[in-house]
């Protein structure tokens, strides 16, 4: 461990060292109005319960270089049967001593544990991983920020499992379209019908959308369960501004929902110019919801009785043409694993992103 750093446990009831906890990447990142906007949500999830603590790394100067939250999730177990730590919520200076020392430093604190994920924080519900291929090809607003060199650095630091996701763009909305046309009508040929969300019970169709996905991704990498409650927070300040005509549920021909797609908007243009810690900067985002040119097929689960019948394509297909009809010009496919099928759905000309997360052993020679 490098002997001129200190690292130092903070608590989020300490208002001073809580700021300067998220305010760090805003320093690192430079200002950018969209790393802003991470942290009322960053607030809020850390204030929630999970077995996690926080960490500053700061140099001799007393400066802070770097950041990071050391936790365990005692549902994930290796095969040993001792639970998974894992180390996430992390942003350092591009130094690779830096970077070595907070990783040392967290396999020091896990204990119990023989193995920790990273980037990793408290279940794979959080879109947290690190992009390794494709940096700068697009962004979107529901990804934590990081730097190029998390990655590499990741690498160099050595893994024992390296798992790979991946990501998409294209700006040819059509062919989308197209593409998933013949799931469309595969879907109706089955008897397949076709409902938005309904605001005025909020709740009640996203208790629809927990009950698909958790029934859906019980086999899926590193997969626990969260509460409703949780899963509720994560979503309900896109729902805020979501049409609802972007979160679609296939519905059988006994009138019960079998699949849902979740599409929003790339609302990435707004929250880079509005500041949604502010009365003002919320309401100037609400008021300029519709003032977007792309969207995002974010995330979709089906009822394992009712899959190979196209009903999620069929969603994709009733997506891309309301956003045509809305003037969007292009989709981006959200961030699966790489075995994953969703993101089959995307088609056209596509630039990809690729994204790591890492299985280190807390025994693994630096």
């Amino acid at each position: 461990m490098n002997k001129a750093m200190v690292i130092e446990k903070i608590s989020t009831r300490n208002r001073s060292q809580f700021d300067e906890f998220l305010q760090f990447p805003v320093r690192l990142y430079g200002g950018k109005m969209l790393v802003k906007n991470t942290i009322p949500k960053l607030r809020t999830i850390l204030t929630e319960p999970g077995e996690f603590n926080l960490y500053l790394a700061k140099n001799p100067c007393g400066e802070t270089v770097g950041r990071m939250v050391i936790g365990i999730q005692r549902e994930l177990l290796d095969d040993d049967g001792l639970p998974l730590g894992y180390v996430g919520i992390f942003d350092c200076i591009d130094d690779y001593d830096v970077y070595k020392t907070m990783l040392d430093y967290a396999k020091t604190a896990m204990k119990g544990t023989r193995h920790f994920l990273f980037p990793f924080f408290k279940a794979t519900w959080y879109i947290y991983r690190f992009t390794s291929k494709g940096y700068g090809n697009f962004d979107y607003f529901m990804e934590f920020p990081d730097m190029p060199y998390y990655a590499e650095y990741a690498r160099r630091y050595g893994a024992e499992e390296i798992h790979r996701y991946v990501g998409s763009i294209t700006h040819d909305i059509d062919e989308v379209a197209e593409k998933n046309k013949k799931s469309y009508e595969k879907a109706l040929s089955h008897g397949i019908t076709f409902r938005d969300l309904d605001k005025k019970h909020l709740k009640r169709d996203l208790r629809i959308v927990y009950d698909l996905t958790v029934n859906n991704y019980q086999d899926n990498l590193y997969f626990t369960p969260i509460t409703f409650e949780e899963f509720f927070l994560l979503y309900k300040g896109v729902l805020a501004i979501l049409n609802p005509q972007f979160l679609t549920f296939g519905v059988n021909r006994e009138g019960r929902e079998v699949c849902y797609g979740f599409a929003p908007p790339d609302y990435t243009p707004l929250f880079e110019k509005y500041d949604t810690g502010t009365f003002l900067g919320k309401a100037s985002l609400y008021l300029n919801r519709n003032k977007v040119h792309g969207m995002i097929l974010k995330t979709a689960a089906t009822d394992a009785a009712h899959r190979q019948m196209g009903i999620y394509g069929g969603i994709c297909y009733l997506h891309a043409l309301r956003g045509k009809k809305l003037g969007y010009r292009y989709v981006i496919g959200g961030y699966t694993y790489v075995d994953n099928v969703t993101h089959k759905v995307m088609s056209g000309n596509l630039t990809w992103k690729e994204y790591e997360l890492y299985r280190i052993s807390r025994d693994f020679v630096t």
